[in-house]
C-alpha cells in the first residue's frame, strides 16, 4: 500500500490537506499505515490530465508522422501530468494524413509516456471562414464518410 501523504486534494469544489492511499493501481478509499509514503505536504494531487487538442512539442510535431515524433510528444506530455493525448492533425493532403494515421495505428505506448488515445482530425475539413492558423487551400467541404476513408486507410 502506498500512501500519499498530506496532499491539498480537490473534494467539494475546494483543495483540502488530505492522505491518498493507493493499492496496486487504484486509489482506495482507507489504508494501512505500513507501507512506503509519499510526503507530499503542499502539493496539489490531481487526476491525470488529457490533451485533446496538441500538434506537438519539444521540436517534433505528430503530422511529422513518425515514431519517434510521437515517442518525444506523449513523453513531454507525461512529465507535465497528462496521462491521455490526442495527437491533432493540419490540413494536409490526403496521402500524407493517411501515412499519420498508419504511424498513430502502429505506435505503442512507452510505460513513461502519455497514452494516444485518439486524433484529433483539425483538419482538413474545416470552415473556410474560420481557418484560423491552417492553409486555407488546403481546407475541404465536409463530405460525409471522406475522414472515415482517410482513417479506415491506416487500419
Amino acid at each position: 500500500m502506498l500512501k500519499i501523504a498530506g496532499a491539498k486534494v480537490f473534494r467539494n469544489g475546494e483543495f483540502a490537506e488530505d492522505d491518498i492511499f493507493i493499492e496496486g493501481d487504484r486509489i482506495v478509499a482507507t489504508g494501512d499505515e505500513t507501507g512506503e509514503v509519499i510526503d507530499a505536504k503542499g502539493l496539489l494531487a490531481i487526476p491525470g490530465l488529457v490533451d485533446v487538442h496538441s500538434h506537438g512539442a519539444v521540436g517534433h510535431d505528430f503530422c511529422d508522422g513518425t515514431h519517434e515524433s510521437i515517442d518525444a510528444i506523449t513523453r513531454y506530455e507525461a512529465s507535465r501530468g497528462v496521462t491521455a493525448w490526442c495527437g491533432t492533425t493540419m490540413t494536409f493532403p490526403e496521402e500524407k494524413l493517411a501515412g499519420i494515421m498508419e504511424c498513430a495505428a502502429e505506435h505503442v505506448d512507452a510505460p513513461d509516456a502519455a497514452a494516444l488515445v485518439g486524433i484529433n482530425m483539425e483538419g482538413p475539413f474545416i470552415s473556410p471562414e474560420k481557418v484560423g492558423a491552417q492553409n486555407p487551400a488546403r481546407s475541404e467541404e465536409r463530405r460525409v464518410g471522406k475522414e472515415c476513408q482517410i482513417w479506415w486507410r491506416a487500419r
